[in-house]
Formats: structure tokens, C-alpha cells, sequence
């Protein structure tokens, strides 16, 4: 049972009692930190198991509650555009590091209005993509996806874009790549890309 003055609300699965989504990602937050609540949040959040909404409804039923603040910082930085705990954690990363916080999957044109690629992070002002690559990508002895990532990457840089990618072996050491996008931020761009409309 986690820390708590008072016992959850419980939803039946089967004959068994269950914690609720909400009391569960707050439990997360509360007992695992801050990456601990993000990462789960985002995907409920993104696959429709729980909402904002909710998720402060429920909070407030654990005023004092040991970690609340935690949890309550958790929300607040939960995005459902989040695709991949490696997204999740690399935006508690900017923060950690004083980066500004990207927009989230944005689609990328050029000056055509022709789709180029969706990226995981884009900073407008700096004209950077960042890119965070699972090793599950590679896997394997099919080159292809990496080829393609290659012509992406290029296709973005061709625009004026500079893209910046790291991948989980990063968030143990996230300074050089904190680095890496500072450089990128104060490199001069001729833009030559737009923002297309979400999907």
C-alpha cells in the first residue's frame, strides 16, 4: 500500500479490487519521483485512460499526502504528445538543464507547404529539431530504417533546420547534449521550412 492518510477508491476487475488509473499514476509520482509519474501519465494521457481533469480531481483527494507536490508537478509537466519514455525523460532533461521547453511532434514543411517530417522536438525561435532515437530503431541487420533516418535528417538540414539527436544511453550524462543544443541555438539559420497544421 502506498503512502497515504486514507484508503483508495477501489474499481472492480474481475473479483478483484483495483486502485483507480488517476489514484495509480499519483501513487507512481508520489513513491518514483518526477520521471517516475511523467512517463506513465504520458501515456495514459495519450492513450485516453485518463484526462487532466481527472487527474486533479484526484489529487485533491490527497492534500498532505507524503510526495503530493511531486505528484502535483507531474501533471503539470505531462504532455500526451509525448511518443517514448525517452521523449518524457528528455524533457525533464531541458528543464534540469535550463533548456527552453520544445513544442512536441511538430510537422515540418518547406516553403511549398510540401510535408517534409514530424519531429519529436522543435524549437521555432532557434530553428532546431531534437530528435530522441530508441535503440529499437536499429535493431537488427536491416539498414533500412537508418538510411531513412539519414535522408530525413537531411532533408530537414537542407531546409536550414539543424537537427540534434541523442538516444537513451544520453539521459545518464545529459550535459553534452544540453551543450550540443546550446551550440545549435546560437547558430545563425536562413529559414527555409514552415510549421504545417497538426493532423
Amino acid at each position: 500500500m502506498h503512502r497515504c492518510t486514507a484508503a483508495p477508491q477501489t474499481l472492480p476487475v474481475g473479483e478483484v479490487g483495483c486502485s483507480s488509473v488517476e489514484r495509480t499514476l499519483i501513487d507512481l509520482a508520489r513513491e518514483h519521483g518526477l520521471a517516475g509519474g511523467v512517463v506513465p501519465m504520458d501515456v495514459a494521457l495519450r492513450n485516453g485512460s485518463t484526462t487532466f481533469d481527472r487527474l486533479y480531481t484526484e489529487l485533491d483527494r490527497c492534500v498532505r499526502w507524503p510526495g503530493v507536490r511531486t505528484a502535483r508537478e507531474a501533471i503539470a509537466l505531462a504532455d500526451p504528445l509525448s511518443e517514448s519514455p525517452l521523449e518524457s525523460q528528455s524533457r525533464l532533461k531541458f528543464g534540469k538543464f535550463g533548456l527552453p521547453q520544445p513544442e512536441a511532434q511538430v510537422r515540418i514543411g518547406n516553403t511549398a507547404g510540401q510535408f517534409v517530417a514530424r519531429v519529436d522536438f522543435y524549437w521555432d525561435k532557434f530553428g532546431v529539431v531534437g530528435e530522441a532515437d530508441g535503440a529499437v530503431k536499429y535493431e537488427g541487420i536491416d539498414v533500412s530504417p537508418l538510411h531513412e533516418e539519414k535522408k530525413r535528417q537531411e532533408a530537414l538540414e537542407n531546409l536550414g533546420l539543424t537537427v540534434v539527436r541523442w538516444g537513451y544511453a544520453d539521459l545518464h550524462d545529459f550535459e553534452p547534449v544540453s551543450m550540443r543544443l546550446r551550440r545549435a541555438f546560437r547558430r545563425p539559420k536562413e529559414r527555409g521550412w514552415i510549421v504545417l497544421p497538426r493532423l
